[in-house]
């Protein structure tokens, strides 16, 4: 008994190969907020200590990591990119409330 050796199409290869889907494209386009994302995300997972020691204590402070977590709020998938580095949505949250308060000017304040 012989059998076919040539693979048939599937609508997966008919959907890569139409306009769209052009992965080399979309990287092109998209190089200089992927690198920004990438970079953040390489940051951030440096910052893992002072994060986990922020939810155990409550006392770390993490405002040196919050331009990344900024960036990555503002350009990046949030929170999916954050929970790949294995925080929670809620966490992930919580540190983008964080860096937004740390951020925010002070209050004007009357003598």
């Amino acid at each position: 008994m012989a059998y076919a050796t040539t693979a048939t199409r599937t609508s997966y290869d008919h959907k890569v190969n139409t306009p769209g889907y052009d992965l080399a494209a979309r990287l092109q386009a998209y190089q200089g907020q992927f690198m920004e994302c990438w970079n953040s995300l390489q940051k951030l997972t440096s910052c893992s200590s002072l994060a986990v020691q922020f939810f155990l204590t409550g006392k770390a402070d993490i405002a040196s990591c919050c331009s990344s977590i900024d960036i990555i709020w503002s350009k990046c998938t949030w929170p999916s990119a954050v929970t790949s580095l294995g925080y929670t949505p809620a966490e992930a949250n919580i540190l983008k409330t964080y860096c937004d308060a740390v951020s925010a000017p002070p209050a004007n304040r009357k003598p």
